[in-house]
């Protein structure tokens, strides 16, 4: 497992729609955003992709974004939805 995956998310405040520049081709994608009382609000599966464009549809606020992929690589970034 390669612990030091470099996921990077833009804009970050957002508007509700956000891009995910990851750092290689991943054959599966797990995007799940949590509230600030840990509650999954949102998730999505990508296949064989490096960038994700994601729609938000939660209201604005804190969350946090787990970005788990098929390599068994995770990162959890702050996120701001104003």
């Amino acid at each position: 497992m390669n612990s030091e995956a470099k996921f990077t998310i833009a804009p970050n405040p957002n508007q509700g729609e956000l891009s995910i520049d990851l750092d290689q081709v991943y054959d599966s994608i797990n995007i799940s955003i949590y509230n600030s009382l840990g509650q999954r609000v949102q998730q999505k599966n990508f296949d064989k992709t490096s960038y994700i464009h994601l729609k938000l549809n939660i209201p604005t606020g804190v969350y946090f974004m787990q970005i788990t992929t098929d390599q068994g690589n995770k990162k959890t970034l702050r996120m701001i939805r104003n």
